[in-house]
């Protein structure tokens, strides 16, 4: 099962509509300030919205929270979770999966 299975899997089993649009949040950590600024520049040319960028607490930890909105479908939160993982790592940082808040279908 891929990582991004369990997510979406948990969005269903709490009452989300994945026909519906998601903002999805994406979690990035680098090295160096350095880094994450380049790692924003290339996220904001593909269309994310940086939500926070700085410090995570921790020496040598820089948190970049980089959020999308579309529509959930398996193929593509997986492609979009690979083109993540590369571009975490061309920048020497990690990514760490992401999230989304529950979203009902209209009634």
């Amino acid at each position: 099962m891929h990582p991004d299975d369990e997510v979406l899997a948990d969005l269903q089993r709490h009452g989300s509509d994945l026909s519906a649009e998601h903002t999805l949040e994406h979690y990035l950590y680098f090295q160096d300030a350095a880094s994450a600024s380049e790692a924003c520049a290339e996220l904001e040319a593909d269309g994310f919205k940086i939500s926070r960028s700085g410090e995570a607490g921790k020496p040598n930890s820089f948190l970049v929270l980089a959020a999308i909105s579309l529509v959930p479908e398996r193929q593509h939160v997986i492609a979009l979770s690979d083109q993540l993982e590369a571009l975490a790592l061309k920048f020497g940082g990690e990514y760490d999966g992401w999230e989304a808040a529950i979203v009902r279908g209209a009634s």
